[in-house]
């Protein structure tokens, strides 16, 4: 089985082509390959670019493609509206198009972003209704793949967790480690819930979906409900470091816009399904 991995450079990406198993894998990079520790194909493919995406699969003549590239950061978004929406929604168009033409399944990240935090907690059946582009645009691809007529799975995911690629962006355990262990200060917010997940365990769930039926969409995430300061005083026992780190609103935090309030998931069909029940943090 042949598996082409889009965004490989990053957190989740990366990981992917670091675990073990039978699959031979490569990787999409755009303008940065180096990945510590990954020995694998590694193919330049800008994805808002149509024939990059052909030669890609061209090249490599993928069976599965899990679709990681993505900018996913809602308020990166917000600020961008164009350059979001030609790599995540565009570049993912263009993803799906040479999967129906090529008879490739599909495996795509998702995010809590597609609910509104009025319902919690989530399941695979809750109502999609985002409340930022970010959450829109991935509803949007959900519904494109949907009607596609591929072969597909979506894993909706959030505040995934793990040592990031040095050469990449940090996710936000890392940048807050980082800022711990240099005594610098930074506002977390105490108003937001979510469930936290580990990398690795996210991976495992990725390649279990792969192995079970098609055609499935999975809620994926840690069973902890927290926001990211209950979660911050977690990290800090576990690393007791001596901080500036200030618990914060929402509301108050500068540059950051209007989060859904509680978009923690039910986990039942992943660990009913697939038979994988995240670690606790």
């Amino acid at each position: 089985m042949r598996i082409l991995i889009t965004g490989a450079t990053g957190l989740i990406g990366s990981h992917l082509l670091r675990q073990d198993n039978y699959y031979t894998k490569a990787g999409t990079y755009n303008t940065n390959r180096l990945v510590p520790a990954v020995y694998s194909e590694f193919i330049k493919c800008d994805i808002t670019k149509e024939n990059d995406v052909y030669l890609a699969f061209e090249s490599f003549k993928p069976d599965i493609v899990i679709h990681t590239a993505a900018k996913a950061s809602p308020d990166w978004c917000s600020k961008n509206p164009e350059e979001s929406n030609n790599v995540n929604v565009m570049g993912s168009k263009y993803i799906i198009r040479q999967c129906r033409e090529t008879n490739t399944k599909l495996v795509f990240i998702s995010s809590n972003a597609i609910y509104n935090g009025e319902g919690a907690p989530y399941n695979e059946e809750s109502e999609i209704n985002p409340n930022d582009l970010y959450g829109e645009q991935k509803a949007v691809i959900e519904e494109e793949i949907k009607k596609s007529k591929i072969d597909y799975i979506i894993i909706r995911s959030m505040c995934v967790y793990g040592w990031n690629n040095p050469y990449e962006r940090k996710n936000f355990t890392t940048l807050l480690v980082e800022k711990m262990m240099k005594g610098e200060s930074m506002e977390v917010t105490d108003d937001l819930y979510c469930n936290f997940i580990y990398v690795k365990d996210l991976c495992r769930i990725m390649w279990g979906a792969i192995e079970g039926e098609w055609n499935q969409t999975y809620n994926a995430s840690g069973n902890e409900c927290l926001t990211h300061w209950d979660y911050t005083k977690k990290v800090n026992k576990i690393f007791k470091f001596n901080n500036h780190i200030k618990s914060v609103e929402s509301k108050n935090l500068k540059g950051y816009i209007k989060r859904p309030n509680n978009t923690c998931f039910i986990n039942d069909k992943v660990e009913k399904v697939l038979g994988i029940s995240p670690q606790s943090i």
